[in-house]
């Protein structure tokens, strides 16, 4: 990553970026578990709160240095990972799903992480040519 990127903000953004839709999901489960929304609706939710978080807190990060494509698929990357190791350790052995449950229904979304910031850190850069 860029010598100017705060490491310990990558981080603890990348936790936040996880932590926040883990929590605001337990809003959409009543006791036992039983989704009190349909399901689809949400996982849509649950989309559009990643997405917005995630959009706010590389905002955040690319005010601080130089944004560009390498650097916002760097920190999207880790990113990516971080949520994936997290759910793993966490949300998997919680809701007792399979791998390939999680995979297919969760995890593959995660790399909306990655094109995203890469996407933001490339606009980024060229605004600093404008």
């Amino acid at each position: 990553m860029n010598a100017g990127i705060n490491k310990k903000r990558v981080v603890s953004y990348g936790f936040l970026s996880w932590l926040v839709p883990f929590a605001a999901s337990f809003l959409f489960f009543g006791k036992g578990g039983h989704p009190v929304l349909p399901i689809g609706l949400i996982k849509s939710i649950m989309i559009l709160i990643g997405a917005s978080l995630g959009g706010v807190l590389l905002f955040r990060l690319f005010k601080e240095f130089p944004a560009s494509l390498e650097s916002g698929i760097a920190i999207g990357s880790f990113w990516f990972l971080m949520n994936i190791l997290l759910d793993l350790s966490i949300l998997v052995p919680m809701t007792k799903m399979n791998w390939g449950e999680y995979f297919s229904e969760i995890g593959l979304r995660y790399l909306l992480i990655p094109i995203m910031a890469g996407a933001m850190g490339a606009v980024g850069s060229q605004q600093r040519l404008l």
